[in-house]
């Protein structure tokens, strides 16, 4: 039986609400990439004018750095909207799923209560779960457009990554125990 499931269903009038506020996040987004691709290509041709030689390699090392931050800027907000990412809870697991940052693969993951053997946060906030050997917990990975790519057991560590952080605080408040959180 399903006991929560993040982000939650909307009504109409949120889902408007949120696409509006989705739009012009991404318009903002899109404007300070858009700037950081200006400011690259400018300082590459500045570069080409520049005589000495470690000048000239600190100032391309600028220009990457400012087309890798339009690069992340991007897709980690894409990434916070993606509505690929989701996680369901039920009386007996959970299903996760989180996709991939550079890849966009979508990994899917089953992990069932009874095969935990501890869960804790780790130092960047990610959730971690160590799940024991011969468990009946799974992963699945998909492609963008749906295509599986593999399926297999989940043994050992796996790390999940919610975009929505209620679904993480849900967890550790109101499950801690079927979970086995390591409080700290």
């Amino acid at each position: 039986m399903l006991i929560a499931q993040f982000p939650g269903e909307f009504s109409t009038h949120e889902r408007r609400l949120i696409s509006l506020a989705r739009t012009n996040e991404m318009k903002k987004i899109k404007t300070a990439s858009a700037k950081n691709v200006i400011i690259s290509a400018v300082i590459f041709i500045l570069s080409a004018k520049i005589e000495i030689l470690w000048i000239k390699l600190i100032v391309i090392f600028i220009g990457i750095s400012s087309l890798c931050t339009a690069f992340m800027l991007y897709k980690l907000t894409a990434e916070k909207y993606d509505s690929r990412n989701y996680t369901k809870i039920f009386d007996d697991k959970i299903i996760h799923s989180q996709v991939s940052l550079i890849s966009s693969n979508q990994e899917i993951y089953t992990v069932y209560f009874s095969d935990i053997e501890k869960s804790a946060q780790n130092t960047i906030g990610y959730f971690e779960i160590t799940i024991i050997i011969d468990g009946n917990s799974e992963a699945e990975v998909l492609n963008k457009k749906g295509k599986r790519l593999s399926v297999g057991k989940c043994s050992g560590k796996i790390v999940l990554k919610f975009s929505v952080q209620d679904g993480k605080y849900y967890l550790i408040n109101n499950l801690s125990d079927e979970i086995k959180y390591v409080r700290r």
